[in-house]
């Protein structure tokens, strides 16, 4: 927008320019300002949403992993009380070949493996949880230092 005087539009350099009054001018520019407002607007909220989404996704995919070291730990478990099982089988049986009258004091006593199988699984996902704490301690630094970060460069 410039104010031309009447030399200027008169002059021949100008001849194909049209000119109009500040007043019908004004408010087409207010519209444009606002409307390219409204897009800056619409564009960051849009960027706002996809890094919303990209969270979650990442979020969900770690809340997964998580609990598959869970599922792997119960696993491993099982499967070292089933191996102690078999071991304990083991024994018993090659206790009582040589004497038949041992048979009935080597009976696997089931109750061992479980009655307490809960709190034992229980007991050592703690100590493993425990170490998974301090673990998990440094990443929550870590993601408060990077969306402090975001933040950051958001305000900039």
């Amino acid at each position: 927008m410039f104010f031309l005087t009447l030399l200027h539009r008169d002059s021949e350099k100008h001849v194909n320019h049209t000119f109009r009054p500040i007043s019908e001018v004004l408010p087409s520019h207010k519209e444009e300002n606002k409307l390219k407002h409204a897009e800056e607007m619409k564009a960051e909220c849009n960027k706002t949403v996809q890094h919303i989404k990209s969270q979650a996704e990442h979020t969900e995919r770690q809340i997964k992993e998580e609990f598959e070291k869970l599922h792997q730990f119960l696993r491993d478990e099982e499967e070292a009380t089933i191996t102690a099982l078999r071991e304990e089988e083991e024994q018993k049986v090659q206790i009582s070949q040589p004497d038949p009258q041992m048979s009935s004091g080597a009976l696997i006593h089931a109750s061992h493996y479980l009655s307490d199988l809960r709190f034992r699984v229980w007991k050592k996902m703690q100590e493993t949880l425990q170490h998974s704490l301090n673990q998990t301690e440094e990443i929550k630094l870590t993601i408060i230092h990077n969306v402090t970060d975001e933040e950051t460069l958001v305000r900039k």
